[in-house]
């Protein structure tokens, strides 16, 4: 291997400063083994098919409650209940993005 080898140009600037990698490994993990548990139970990238907002919302709230009841793991995944909360929040968000609101079934009229 070179001494000096030459470091290959990136044009980071206005991007985020943190690494997903560097700075959440633990976390980022943790969701990725939720990930693939969802990949052997579906399939992979199931989720990007979109569904209704208050179905992964009902689920997110499941794991939040079973983490307010101080259940870490979900018995069925095996996996922590807050990479289950991390993982629906993010299917909420991304599917926002990608479909606007096709799939936002929350109660507009009733909004405060």
């Amino acid at each position: 291997m070179p001494k000096n080898p030459q470091k290959m140009m990136r044009k980071n600037g206005g991007k985020p400063k943190l690494s997903f990698v560097l700075d959440f490994p633990n976390a980022m993990e943790q969701v990725s083994r939720v990930m693939e548990a969802g990949a052997e139970k579906y399939e992979r990238n199931n989720w990007k098919n979109g569904a209704p907002f208050s179905e992964m919302e009902d689920s997110m709230m499941r794991h939040i409650l079973a983490f307010h009841n101080c259940k870490d793991d979900d018995v069925e995944s095996a996996q922590s209940h807050l990479a289950h909360i991390i993982c629906n929040a993010s299917f909420i968000m991304e599917t926002y993005e990608r479909f606007g609101g096709e799939f936002d079934d929350r109660d507009w009229e009733n909004a405060e």
